[in-house]
């Protein structure tokens, strides 16, 4: 008899049929176009097996004869730990780094050459940014320091493309990093969170890559924007909520540092419907470069990630140990 695999959200539908064919027994997989209770509920108690980034309490209600909950992604802060039931085992899968250190890169690099405004300008027959007329020349990357926050997978993953540009690297996390491995990063010094107000000091590009739990929710607020340098950017792919949202907002309209890339947000949509991503008007801003949740979105990571996936699901049918276990 088949078993029942419920994925949930609209990426899962290209993969469902991939899925089928890497199990080592049958399944019935069935998939949600939304992240709505409405479309995942009717569909659950009948599953065993989820594959979702999303789990509310009404999910968990709905869930009769569940057993394992597979995130397709890192994150597990959109997961309600009262809404899992008793004994159902959870695990994620990682394998983005490689993209969003790309989008990393991506962001000091736009930022340096004022790329977004030097296409807005031109399109205008705005030669203003033309050197040439009296523009400062543009900055290169080597030289530059940046600063890396939280020294897990994304961010040697960052430490090891910053390299190709020259940056001198430095960082901090809260678990000891080897000097092995502060070597092969080439990081001129690690910290522990005690250096964090020395390291938005000394970088020109600050990259946020901590997991957003319980102790990193507004890790930077007002006092720890205003020690980053004026002529700093901020760059955060990793969770919205690690930034105070009030106090990111006011420091940039007010020019407190030079600007920010933001990818993760205060509010998603769940369907096709418009959803403002801040309760403040970053949209407004200048200085801000702003996606839509994208810095890990590449193809090979999507495809990666649904391989530890089928590795799990069919460990898990063999009765082994799955990796990462949340």
């Amino acid at each position: 008899m088949a078993t029942k695999v419920l994925m949930i959200g609209r990426w899962m539908q290209d993969w469902a049929g991939w899925l089928a064919q890497q199990m080592e027994r049958p399944i019935d997989v069935k998939v949600t176009s939304t992240f709505l209770e409405e479309d995942a509920c009717p569909l659950l108690p009948d599953a065993e097996i989820v594959i979702t980034s999303h789990w509310t309490m009404a999910m968990g209600q709905a869930a009769k004869r569940l057993r394992f909950i597979h995130l397709p992604g890192a994150g597990w802060d959109k997961l309600d730990p009262k809404a899992i039931p008793n004994g159902v085992l959870v695990a994620n899968c990682y394998e983005h780094e490689r993209g969003i250190a790309e989008w990393v890169i991506m962001m000091c690099l736009a930022h340096s050459r004022k790329l977004l405004e030097a296409d807005r300008t031109i399109r205008q027959a705005n030669w203003r940014l033309f050197p040439a007329l009296g523009h400062p020349a543009y900055p290169e990357l080597g030289g530059r320091t940046i600063g890396i926050i939280g020294l897990g997978r994304i961010g040697r993953e960052v430490a090891k493309l910053s390299a190709a540009f020259d940056l001198r690297r430095i960082g901090v996390d809260v678990i000891p990093v080897s000097k092995e491995v502060q070597q092969s990063l080439g990081l001129d010094w690690v910290g522990t969170p005690n250096d964090l107000a020395k390291l938005l000091g000394e970088s020109d590009f600050v990259v946020i890559s901590v997991p957003y739990i319980e102790q990193t929710k507004n890790l930077l607020g007002e006092r720890e924007l205003r020690q980053l340098k004026p002529t700093a950017y901020l760059i955060n792919p990793a969770r919205a909520e690690i930034i105070n949202e009030r106090a990111l907002y006011e420091a940039l309209r007010d020019r407190v540092f030079a600007g920010a890339a933001l990818d993760p947000w205060w509010h998603y949509p769940k369907t096709d419907e418009c959803v403002a991503p801040s309760r403040f008007p970053f949209a407004e801003l200048d200085n801000v470069i702003m996606t839509p949740h994208t810095s890990g979105s590449t193809a090979q990571t999507f495809e990666r990630r649904m391989k530890v996936v089928a590795a799990n699901i069919n460990r898990f049918f063999r009765g082994e140990p799955v990796v990462n276990v949340v």
